[in-house]
């Protein structure tokens, strides 16, 4: 079968200084193993507060991937000093073909046109055809919006433009914690544009 891996792509190492490296860590069994860290081939410019999307046969309606591949996307991000983040606004991809220890091939260009309109601290996940983005700050102010960006069989791996889904989040917030369930998404927490959010909402994934 294929290995499970656990993926930490990016982040913050220093007040001033995001990394373009990443770790991966084998959880086979349900037990963590020793974390490995690789750098990241390829273009990746280096950030934190950006979304993640994996989409792999499994998951996407579109993929020509084989058993055990996937692609993992890093969306738009932030750098530099915390008090003035500076957006990072390219999205990029990264193959990986059951590489040693979990190693990801070379990262490129990831949207067929478009960007994520400089959106950083928000929650990303693959669903069917298409990845998605909810909340975060845009352009400084955190919003409520829902985007999403499909692939086809023609542009795979690259994400079309990314476009309203037409769904909105209950309330504006970012840096929230979420996970998904089957097909129900949870929110908590988080903070909006007046401070710390201190309710939980659930959404339903078509």
């Amino acid at each position: 079968g294929c290995t499970p891996y656990w993926y930490v792509l990016g982040g913050i190492t220093d007040a001033t200084t995001e990394s373009a490296t990443y770790e991966v860590i084998d959880i086979s069994g349900g037990v963590l193993g020793t974390p490995v860290e690789f750098a990241a081939a390829g273009d990746l410019p280096a950030r934190r507060e950006h979304g993640i999307w994996v989409a792999s046969e499994g998951n996407s309606t579109e993929t020509t991937l084989g058993t055990c591949e996937f692609y993992l996307y890093s969306g738009s991000g932030a750098s530099g000093a915390l008090a003035a983040p500076v957006i990072v606004n390219t999205v990029r991809v990264a193959k990986y073909a059951a590489g040693p220890g979990g190693q990801l091939g070379a990262f490129g260009q990831a949207m067929q046109s478009g960007s994520l309109v400089n959106y950083r601290g928000y929650g990303a996940f693959w669903s069917g055809d298409r990845a998605y983005n909810m909340g975060g700050w845009q352009a400084g102010v955190v919003v409520n919006n829902v985007m999403d960006g499909r692939w086809t069989a023609i542009t795979e791996p690259k994400i079309q433009n990314m476009t309203s889904s037409g769904q909105n989040l209950n309330q504006a917030r970012a840096l929230y914690g979420f996970t998904r369930i089957g097909n129900v998404v949870y929110i908590v927490g988080g903070v909006d544009n007046l401070g710390v959010v201190q309710t939980s909402s659930e959404y339903n994934v078509r």
